[in-house]
């Protein structure tokens, strides 16, 4: 899944950008072999984005344009693609790879092959303690259930957040001028 945003004076502006891109990206894909039926474009926002006009002391904070991000879920079965469809998306601008799931139908051999993995982990760390002190362990206790954990990639992260402000550029103005910044105020911010 990758994540596409753009920026724009106007709502409008914005929506004819994303689309030249996109339909370049989904372009780029089908020559990967990427049938246009394993490629969702979803709706995620539009939003204001606003500056500071700065005149002597003062920043005034100005709507100055708005952005509109979507997302772009992209099915493939060849996980060698991906290095492909990573390159694809740079070369639209589109620099946000938000998630790759890679789905395991059949999840028994891989736990078989874990499990094996840890007991010779296990077995390697016991033998330097067994020559060193001249020692046996203790022979483990015997397992009467077992229950695998699994981790899924949307399980590891609470939230993802990309994220891209505007700063105030004091410009010529003295480092020791008191800077004021006004804002507009909103019928819930008045007071009588």
């Amino acid at each position: 899944m990758f994540a596409v945003s753009q920026e724009g004076v106007t709502p409008v502006e914005c929506g004819q950008k994303m689309d030249a891109i996109l339909n370049q990206f989904v372009g780029s894909l089908r020559t990967l072999g990427v049938s246009s039926n394993d490629v969702f474009v979803d709706f995620i926002a539009q939003e204001k984005i606003y500056g500071y006009h700065v005149q002597e002391t003062v920043a005034k904070e100005e709507l100055s344009g708005f952005e509109i991000k979507k997302n772009v879920s992209i099915h493939y079965h060849d996980k060698a693609l991906l290095d492909r469809l990573v390159i694809a998306a740079s070369n639209e601008k589109i620099f946000d790879l938000v998630k790759v799931d890679y789905i395991v139908k059949d999840p028994g051999p891989i736990q078989n092959r874990l499990m094996e993995e840890a007991v010779r982990i296990i077995k390697r760390k016991a033998m330097p303690y067994e020559k060193m002190f001249g020692i046996s362990l203790l022979s483990p206790p015997q397992v009467y259930a077992s229950k695998p954990s699994v981790y899924y990639p949307f399980d590891l992260y609470d939230s993802y957040t990309a994220y891209e402000s505007e700063q105030v550029d004091r410009g010529f103005i003295s480092q020791n001028t008191p800077f004021r910044t006004c804002a507009k105020a909103t019928p819930s911010t008045l007071t009588p």
